[in-house]
């Protein structure tokens, strides 16, 4: 349970209105600039009186034309207080101005309850629920020890707690293999379905992944706004990503080889490149339909006030798609941004347009090897012993669930809806689809295994039949009710 010991700062005189929501809603474009939780050790005044020292950055750089407000993360490791405890000490009057993470890492239903009670408590009503990521190395053991709060279960209860609530949702369309990347969009679909109203992606620099979950959105005439997450990035940062230490995030030898030569750079020049690429970013980013975008790396007011400037200068010089990938395109060398040729993109391979209204864009295949006859015999086993899984007890049959399924023992039974594979063999047992750290090839981020979401997904395609995948499955584990 969350120690919710920052004070409470109740007001019962009126609600302010809630910025972020209505200039969103109105197609304002919004600049959201992130700022980590402090350490434990930081002393908790001096963290505020720097928080609000940087919302005033912030907000004093918005325009006419562009919302500027923060981003408050909820970190999985190392919690001292959580990102709602911290938010509360923003100025009431400006507190839905911003966004609020919550992360599901070591959290139960009743925590989650709690942060959501300290949220209203204050009026935060922005509130973006995450999954929570695994602690770098850690095992399969060492993972199923946490609990892990599915964000799809958050979202529904975000939005019951109070119909003045804001929720988004988090995708990561940078996955190119087919699996992963539906499991991304089916995943996102639920969170809409249960109340979710805006969606933030996950970092990345290959636009074309982003104009197609844009278009995707738009064939499923599911018009959500979508803000988009751009990295600032530092040395550091660079070689955190070719290390692989930031798990969901690619890159292609090319741009790799690029930030390899900025590298070199002196330090004003190689900053001075990070600038200009997330200015051509923030402005494609708008350009292909986004309304807004995320910024990670920026770590002084001076710096956020610096940036803002330059996007919103960026924003006045690209108005012309056109003419905007002309000047992206040269600045990048015309460098391949997606890892590999094999790579499955769900529209045109080529990004050469803004979203076609007068050429709906056409699905590409992807390429899907044949299931095998072993897989068939197994499914049709398991459909002959557990066709009515999910009407039954869930200790019926409990042993052979185990012996042929890998049954983790749960207290209610989805085989049926989930093509006989159970969700809950997931690690961080997440029921309602894959978290967006499944590595390129269809494994999961913890262990060699291939991610359960993945073999899900395969045996609705091999059976044409995705209808359950866009349900909510509820928690198996009375912690997460």
């Amino acid at each position: 349970m969350p120690n919710l010991d920052f004070q409470m700062q109740m007001n019962f005189a009126g609600e302010s209105e809630n910025v972020f929501r209505r200039q969103l809603e109105d197609g304002k474009f919004t600049i959201l600039v992130e700022t980590q939780m402090p350490e434990e050790t930081v002393d908790r005044k001096s963290a505020a009186e720097k928080l609000i020292e940087l919302e005033e950055a912030v907000v004093g750089s918005s325009s006419p034309q562009v919302n500027a407000a923060l981003a408050i993360l909820d970190p999985s490791e190392k919690r001292s207080l959580h990102a709602v405890e911290f938010a509360a000490q923003l100025p009431e009057e400006r507190r839905n101005r911003h966004v609020i993470y919550l992360s599901g890492a070591d959290m139960t239903g009743e925590g989650v309850d709690d942060l959501l009670n300290f949220a209203d408590a204050n009026r935060l009503r922005n509130l973006i629920p995450v999954n929570g990521d695994a602690a770098y190395g850690a095992t399969v053991r060492e993972c199923r020890k946490r609990s892990y709060y599915d964000s799809a279960l958050m979202v529904k209860k975000i939005v019951q707690k109070n119909p003045a609530n804001f929720s988004g949702a988090v995708v990561n369309p940078y996955q190119y293999a087919f699996y992963p990347l539906f499991g991304e969009y089916f995943s996102l679909l639920k969170k809409f379905e249960q109340g979710a109203q805006f969606a933030v992606a996950q970092a990345g620099w290959d636009m074309l992944k982003l104009q197609s979950l844009l278009w995707f959105l738009n064939v499923r005439e599911s018009y959500y706004p979508v803000l988009t997450r751009l990295i600032l990035l530092s040395p550091g940062a660079v070689d955190e990503i070719v290390a692989g230490k930031r798990p969901g995030i690619r890159i292609s030898p090319d741009f790799k080889r690029i930030l390899e030569r900025e590298l070199r750079y002196s330090r004003s020049q190689f900053e001075s490149a990070q600038f200009r690429r997330i200015e051509l970013q923030a402005a494609g980013c708008r350009l292909l339909g986004a309304r807004g975008i995320q910024l990670e790396g920026i770590d002084t007011p001076a710096k956020a006030g610096f940036l803002i400037g330059r996007i919103q200068a960026a924003l006045k010089e690209f108005t012309s798609f056109d003419v905007w990938l002309e000047e992206y395109n040269a600045y990048m060398a015309n460098a391949e941004l997606t890892p590999s040729a094999k790579d499955f993109h769900l529209f045109d391979r080529t990004l050469n347009r803004d979203y076609p209204l007068d050429r709906p864009p056409v699905c590409n295949e992807g390429k899907i090897e044949p299931i095998s006859r072993w897989d068939r015999f197994k499914y049709t086993l398991w459909k002959s012993f557990f066709a009515d899984a999910d009407r039954k007890n869930a200790g019926n049959l409990r042993l052979l669930k185990i012996l042929l399924t890998g049954c983790p023992g749960c207290d209610h039974c989805v085989l049926p809806q989930t093509h006989f594979t159970c969700p809950y063999r997931c690690p961080k047992h997440l029921a309602n689809g894959p978290c967006g750290n499944v590595r390129p090839d269809g494994r999961c981020e913890i262990s060699d295994a291939e991610c359960i979401h993945v073999k899900i997904l395969r045996a609705a395609y091999q059976h044409n039949d995705f209808s359950a995948l866009e349900k909510t499955l509820p928690p198996d584990d009375p912690r997460n009710a």
